[in-house]
């Protein structure tokens, strides 16, 4: 392919690629990594049209080498910047517009002047970091339910950083005389080829990455209480199953803790619902602050919560348990001033168990014993096993 249909191509392209990203970024205006990577491919376009104009026709320095080489450094800025305007992290305009700045200005310089290997020189590093600090980020921000998005982008980023190293290293030594200089137009070719590529390949990685945090959101969406911020129902069986095979493959107990806000028909008759919500949320928040991390917290009916633990033995359950009951009976509530729950919890340690049903059933049932010896206590769950309910359903009140 000769370096003018390379160009043709490489600005049809990078049309489509600026095209595609305004298109996205005006659908979705807040989402400013749109706009930075509609700007990135706004630059490669106008960095093609310029290479393929100079090509034609010879044009003024000033016009040639210094914006090419603007136009081509501010679309890898742009793209790093849209990288950190996705991962929600700063980004600072008159950082970016002082960069530019100090690009054109080296370019304009006399040192610039004496030829295609000093502006490489000088440019190609610049490119270089830009990758280097994008791989950065993404890595750092640790996007495990991202996997296969990150490593698409990590193999796209690191192709890159290579092949501008090596043409880094070859116009290096040209330029101090370890090799013969020349084979410009096969550079530039090889050069234009890689450009298209990248072009290609980081906007559909860019495209995958936002895609899956898409649907993680909506996920989440779907499966959170809005209200609270704990899981619901409808994620209660598949979550749960998956905790039980995870502790019956690694040997371990599983525990559930089952809690009832006491007499909340009353609040909500008496004081409303908007203070019943209030009441929901604050209790949610005091028993969250008792729990680990990477305990489940489902909401599973008006008042009813659920929580599910991983490797905690009986006495640390009930430990947990009463500083859950202790921490929302003390504290000062909107309206009825003070709120009290029962509390239900069951082990697996405590006897063979075939399904986490089970298991669910006998905190089920020590909540009603909580209940019933008085409210606003704690009740542990039966050591016997109780009868397997089909898997299908969650058991419900």
């Amino acid at each position: 392919m000769d370096v003018l249909t390379l160009l043709t191509v490489n600005l049809s392209v990078a049309a489509i690629m600026a095209l595609a990203m305004i298109g996205l970024y005006l659908s979705n205006r807040h989402e400013l990594c749109l706009a930075h990577w509609a700007l990135a491919g706004t630059s490669f376009f106008a960095n093609s049209l310029l290479s393929l104009v100079h090509t034609l026709t010879p044009l003024p320095y000033w016009l040639g080498p210094p914006l090419g080489n603007l136009l081509l450094v501010s679309a890898y800025l742009f793209f790093f910047s849209g990288i950190r305007h996705y991962l929600k992290l700063p980004v600072r305009l008159s950082q970016l517009l002082g960069i530019l700045l100090v690009v054109y200005s080296l370019n304009m310089t006399a040192f610039a002047r004496e030829g295609i290997e000093v502006r490489v020189l000088l440019n190609f590093p610049l490119l270089i970091a830009f990758n280097l600090l994008t791989l950065r980020s993404v890595l750092q921000a640790r996007l495990t339910q991202m996997r296969g998005a990150v490593i698409l982008f990590f193999v796209v980023m690191a192709a890159n950083m290579l092949q501008l190293s090596l043409r880094f290293v070859v116009f290096l030594l040209q330029y101090v005389g370890v090799i013969q200089s020349g084979h410009y137009q096969e550079l530039h070719s090889f050069g234009s080829l890689a450009v298209l590529l990248f072009m290609l390949c980081a906007m559909t990685s860019c495209m995958l990455l936002l895609v899956r945090q898409k649907t993680l959101q909506l996920q989440q969406q779907v499966e959170t209480d809005p209200l609270t911020g704990w899981l619901n129902r409808q994620s209660l069986q598949a979550r749960l199953q998956a905790e039980w095979h995870r502790s019956v493959r690694l040997q371990q107990p599983l525990s559930l803790i089952i809690f009832d806000i006491d007499h909340f028909k009353q609040i909500n008759d008496r004081f409303g619902h908007q203070c019943g919500d209030q009441v929901l949320k604050q209790v949610s928040q005091l028993a969250a602050a008792e729990l680990r991390g990477y305990d489940l917290q489902f909401r599973i009916g008006g008042e009813e919560f659920l929580v599910c633990l991983p490797q905690v033995s009986r006495q640390q359950l009930q430990c947990i348990s009463e500083r859950i009951r202790s921490a929302i009976a003390s504290a000062v509530f909107a309206g009825p001033q003070q709120v009290t729950v029962s509390i239900g919890y069951a082990s697996s340690d405590v006897a063979p168990l075939q399904h986490w049903n089970q298991l669910y059933e006998m905190a089920d049932q020590a909540l009603y014993q909580a209940k019933a010896q008085g409210r606003n206590r704690v009740a542990c769950g039966d050591t016997a096993a109780q009868p397997l309910r089909s898997e299908s359903t969650a058991p419900a009140h």
